[in-house]
């Protein structure tokens, strides 16, 4: 066998390897691109939203519904994760609330374009439970629903149209979504 044969059988193996490390090296970029613009574009700060609570649904004592928040800044910002939740009287007190954390989805970096949404699946029962009165509202009926955004500590307000939130107002939450 001569060199050039010797190179020719090698050339193919050569450029699917060539072509393995262009993939791989493609795939790396996009990864870091996709992570450097997440991480150049600023958190979304609780100012920057405003919440709906839409779809309601009631079936067998369970209710459901979405949490929409919108982007009504002028700025893209970029959100990972899960809201805290508070649900509030008509007098503006706090009515029992708690939140568990409920998978899938799993959380993931969330970037928002002014005017784009994020949404997060609530879920909670509508059955008294425990020490809660068992004939009338197990909870107290709020009036609006107060949403901690991510890694925020102020809060959005939004009307609550949900009924009482039995169980001691629990509350099973989805990270936020596209």
């Amino acid at each position: 066998m001569n060199g050039l044969t010797s190179m020719r059988r090698a050339t193919p193996a050569l450029a699917l390897a060539a072509l393995g490390a262009l993939a791989i090296g493609a795939t790396s970029t996009a990864a870091a691109a996709t992570t450097a613009t997440a991480s150049a574009v600023p958190a979304c700060r609780t100012a920057d939203f405003a919440a709906v609570v839409r779809n309601v649904q009631a079936g067998a004592g369970q209710r459901q519904a979405t949490l929409v928040l919108r982007n009504r800044s002028s700025r893209s910002c970029h959100t990972f994760g899960y809201v805290g939740l508070q649900l509030r009287s008509a007098r503006g007190g706090n009515i029992p609330t708690s939140t568990t954390r409920v998978r899938p989805p799993a959380p993931k970096t969330i970037v928002l374009t002014p005017g784009a949404h994020a949404f997060a699946k609530l879920a909670w029962t509508a059955v008294a439970s425990g020490s809660e009165s068992q004939s009338g509202a197990c909870e107290p009926t709020a009036k609006t629903l107060q949403i901690t955004p991510p890694d925020q500590t102020a809060r959005v307000s939004t009307a609550w149209r949900g009924g009482p939130v039995c169980a001691r107002g629990a509350f099973r939450v989805g990270a936020l979504t596209r």
